[in-house]
């Protein structure tokens, strides 16, 4: 399996940063399906074009 493409402390930094960008990609996701807003800065909002 190893043909020593790259070395294992690289490997080790992307791997890591693979790891990581799943995380964020997660919590991205779950942020965008949640089924309104919330926060008192939301309240009273009903869209972009009322003033």
């Amino acid at each position: 399996m190893d043909e020593s493409y790259v070395s294992q402390t690289e490997f080790n930094r992307l791997y890591n940063l693979v790891l990581e960008t799943g995380r964020l990609m997660s919590g991205f996701m779950k942020y965008w399906q949640q089924p309104e807003l919330r926060g008192p800065k939301c309240k009273g909002a009903t869209g972009a074009g009322k003033l």
